[in-house]
């Protein structure tokens, strides 16, 4: 079994962390690089973690890591604007 569809259950997973660092103030290039750096690591990661419990390894397809990293720089645009929102004073009309 491959991960070759473009999404598929961990893009949400994605997704919900961009959104959390977004929400929490972190800065877009680091975050964007980390998710980027993440895509590079899980691979042997995740080899390493399905060896010791006696699972194959699942590799990602090529598009399935780039829609993750979209998803977190998608999660990350919302969490700021939800914050940015929750912070921004209102005007009395």
């Amino acid at each position: 079994m491959t991960n070759a569809a473009p999404v598929d259950g961990w893009t949400a997973v994605h997704a919900l962390v961009g959104a959390g660092a977004g929400a929490i103030g972190l800065p877009a290039v680091p975050s964007l690089t980390l998710s980027i750096a993440y895509e590079f690591v899980e691979p042997p990661l995740e080899a390493a973690a399905r060896a010791a419990i006696g699972m194959p390894a699942v590799p990602e397809s090529p598009i399935n890591r780039i829609v993750d990293v979209l998803a977190g720089a998608f999660g990350y645009g919302l969490g700021a604007a939800i914050a940015y929102g929750a912070r921004r004073p209102t005007r009395a009309i």
